[in-house]
């Protein structure tokens, strides 16, 4: 009896025990949380030269590291770096910070909403540039690299030091495949000569992205005849991109991508010169069909489709990346008073190389509107942003989402 009731015992009194289930990261009242961006904690990379989570190239005939103790934007020391690679004929110069003890640290979820800042100090003129590049390598010994370049360097508040500030989405992770999920270090590259004071490396918050996004729809059937007249009772159903006094309409279904337009334009269907496709009134439509592609890229993919419409004597498709006129394309302009046109086209998912498009999924779209006066001067109205790089930096281009709908299907 006396052993039944030791093994009775301990089932009574956790009986009468009520568990919590605790979070990960759960902090009693009285403490704050940590900084953190959206769940990652690990924001500090490199403080000081001494760090044991840091290490540097040991060529001292390209490249020499010294910890800066009087100079220092912050902590006890900054890293002073002083190289010339050509002098010492040195294949690769730099230095690698691991941060977070070498723990894998995962960028996914902070990926278009934070930065990798540091601060630079020079003895001599102010910053305008930096012939360095810097690249994050994953678990996998994959690299993924954006150059320092001049639109990341600023000072800020009257300061001494030079703030560089680059996002995450900015470096080349689809064109090399490396996994933001699985990150090891981030690594400095240094380039031709230089003198420099480096502080504070740290993971910084931005903002989101302000690109424009366009709800579309998809269904799977369109009657529509593409004559360039989109009278068409589906396109009532269809909602407006709008540009200016310009309406722009795209849906897709199972087998295309249909695009309408009203275009106001003072001199119609204008062209000089040879190459009607770079010379004319026109409207570019750049369209991504890969969904999972970094919106904040800075370079095209094989999956961006960059066609150009024009709007001439004689109009064509021409398509940008294949350099050539897109043939299977279905297109139709049509003069709708002095001072308007309209058009329609049809773009089969074969052409873009695809088999379908996702619904509710986000793609990258970029709409351009080229208009040529009498005296033939060209002016743009471009539906993201104002850069005049949208033909090459997708970071600058909007999302288009294709809901799906029923309108248009035979009953």
């Amino acid at each position: 009896m006396r052993a039944l009731l030791i093994l009775l015992l301990p089932v009574l009194l956790f009986g009468c025990v009520e568990f919590k289930t605790a979070s990960l990261f759960e902090f009693p009242a009285d403490k704050k949380e940590p900084a953190n961006i959206n769940g990652f904690y690990s924001l500090d990379i490199l403080q000081q030269k001494s760090s044991s989570d840091a290490w540097y190239s040991p060529e001292k005939e390209c490249i020499e590291f010294k910890a800066s103790t009087t100079d220092k934007y912050s902590g006890t020391s900054a890293v002073h770096v002083k190289w010339d690679k050509q002098k010492g004929a040195c294949d690769w110069i730099g230095m690698g910070m691991g941060w977070d003890g070498w723990a894998s640290k995962d960028l996914v979820k902070i990926m278009d909403i934070a930065a990798i800042q540091f601060k630079v100090l020079s003895k001599e003129d102010s910053i305008k540039s930096l012939p360095l590049a810097m690249g994050f390598e994953d678990y996998g010994e994959t690299e993924a690299w954006v150059g320092v370049f001049s639109k990341y360097i600023s000072y800020k508040n009257g300061e001494k030091w030079a703030t560089v500030q680059i996002p995450i989405a900015d470096f080349d992770w689809m064109q090399v495949e490396a996994d933001p999920s699985n990150i090891k270090q981030l690594k400095l590259q240094f380039e031709a000569s230089g003198d420099f004071i480096f502080d504070a490396f740290k993971v910084v918050e931005i903002e989101r992205s302000s690109n424009r996004t366009y709800s579309s729809v998809y269904t799977e059937q369109a009657s529509i005849l593409v004559d360039g007249d989109p009278q068409e009772v589906i396109w009532e159903n269809i909602p407006s991109l709008n540009i200016g006094n310009n309406l722009i309409k795209i849906l897709s279904t199972d087998k295309s991508v249909f695009i309408s337009g009203t275009i106001q334009d003072e001199s119609l269907m204008k062209s000089k010169g040879q190459n009607s496709y770079k010379d004319s009134d026109a409207i570019e439509v750049i369209l991504s069909t890969n969904s999972d592609a970094y919106h904040r890229r800075k370079n095209p993919l094989y999956s961006d489709h960059h066609l150009i419409f024009t709007v001439n004597k004689d109009p064509i498709v021409w398509d940008v990346r294949k350099k050539r006129m897109a043939e299977k394309i279905v297109y139709k302009t049509m003069k709708q008073t002095e001072e308007s046109y309209s058009f329609e086209a049809e773009i089969p998912l074969e052409y873009l190389e695809v088999t379908s498009l996702l619904t509710d999924a986000n793609y990258n779209l970029q709409v351009v509107i080229n208009n040529l006066d009498e005296e033939m001067h060209s002016s743009q109205q471009i539906w993201n942003g104002a850069s005049a790089q949208y033909a090459t930096d997708p970071s600058t281009w909007g999302q288009i989402i294709f809901s799906k709908s029923k309108i248009g299907i035979s009953q």
